[in-house]
C-alpha cells in the first residue's frame, strides 16, 4: 500500500472537502495545471464551525496559490423585526438620522477594499518582500470576499 492509498483510505473515514472561491487550479509547473492543495474537514468540525469558506489567492511568487480559511460560528436565530416607534417622530434627531442613513452610499466599502488591493499590488510590485506580499494576499483576500458585488461594480466601470 502506497502513501497515495493512504491518503485516499484517511479521506474515506469521512473527510469532506470545503470546495473553494477563486482559480480552479492551484499549482502550476507552467505547463500542467491541477488543483492540488485543498482542505478537508470532520463532521466534528461543521458542528463546531458551521460556516466555512476557502478561497484561492493570487500565485505570488510560488507555484501554489495560497489558501485562505475563513471558519466561524453562526448562529440558526431569526432576525428580530423591526417596529417602527411613533415616538421617535417627536425626537430632534429622527429626520435628520433617517436621511443620513438613507443616503449612505452602499459601494463605500467594496471600492476602498478594491482601491487597497490595488494599492497593496503596486507596492508588492515595487518591492516583493515577504511583508508586501502578505499585505498583498490580505487586500486580495477582502477585495474577493466581495466577489458578487464586484461584478457588478466591473460591469458598471
Amino acid at each position: 500500500m502506497g502513501p497515495s492509498d493512504d491518503f485516499n483510505d484517511m479521506i474515506d473515514t469521512g473527510l469532506m472537502d470545503a470546495g473553494f472561491e477563486g482559480d480552479p487550479y492551484t499549482w502550476t509547473n507552467k505547463r500542467v495545471w491541477k488543483r492540488l492543495d485543498r482542505v478537508l474537514y470532520s463532521k466534528e468540525w461543521t458542528d463546531t464551525y458551521n460556516s466555512t469558506r476557502v478561497q484561492h489567492l493570487p500565485r505570488r511568487p510560488s507555484d501554489h496559490h495560497p489558501l485562505f480559511i475563513t471558519a466561524a460560528k453562526t448562529e440558526n436565530r431569526k432576525p428580530s423585526s423591526f417596529r417602527f416607534q411613533n415616538m421617535w417622530l417627536n425626537h430632534h434627531s429622527c429626520f435628520d438620522t433617517v436621511r443620513q442613513a438613507w443616503n449612505l452610499p452602499i459601494e463605500g466599502y467594496v471600492e476602498h477594499a478594491k482601491q487597497e488591493a490595488e494599492e497593496a499590488e503596486k507596492n508588492f510590485d515595487r518591492d516583493p518582500s515577504e511583508a508586501n506580499l502578505i499585505a498583498l494576499n490580505k487586500c486580495n483576500a477582502a477585495w474577493s470576499t466581495h466577489s458578487p458585488l464586484n461584478r457588478i461594480l466591473e460591469a458598471e466601470e
